[in-house]
């Protein structure tokens, strides 16, 4: 089955499974960005499940599902990047980092959310909203 025959509640379903993979990977690691992803996770699922079940009513469920597969796409590269730094990067994730320490490949609303909860200080629920910023401002 292409993605372009499957319907929108099947590919946001299929976002729903990837974003749950990042949420085991964050979560077996401790990485502070597992509060933000299962919380992304749950509002994709219950997406889905409503464009599933007709409730609530879309207007244009095709679009729904563009969008979240936009958005999607656009926090997994971010976090790929954030990955690929992470694993060059003498101590890994345990210290503390700057935004500019991050590479420019990876989008500034990204690297300010990344370094923000770097912070030892900072709790789950500042990282889970500090997380929120990059997708409401589409990047």
């Amino acid at each position: 089955m292409t993605a372009e025959s499957m319907l929108p509640a099947e590919k946001i379903t299929l976002v729903a499974g990837l974003l749950a993979d990042r949420v085991r990977q964050y979560d077996t690691t401790h990485d502070r960005r597992a509060a933000f992803a299962y919380t992304y996770y749950r509002l994709t699922k219950t997406l889905a499940t409503g464009l599933d079940t007709g409730t609530p009513v879309f207007n244009d469920p095709p679009w729904v599902a563009e969008l979240c597969e936009t958005l999607a796409s656009a926090y997994f590269d971010a976090m790929d990047g954030i990955d690929e730094w992470l694993a060059g990067r003498s101590g890994g994730s345990a210290a503390e980092v700057q935004p500019s320490d991050l590479p420019d490949s990876i989008p500034q609303p990204w690297r300010d959310v990344f370094a923000a909860s770097s912070v030892r200080r900072s709790s789950a629920g500042s990282a889970l909203w500090t997380g929120c910023s990059p997708v409401v401002t589409n990047c």
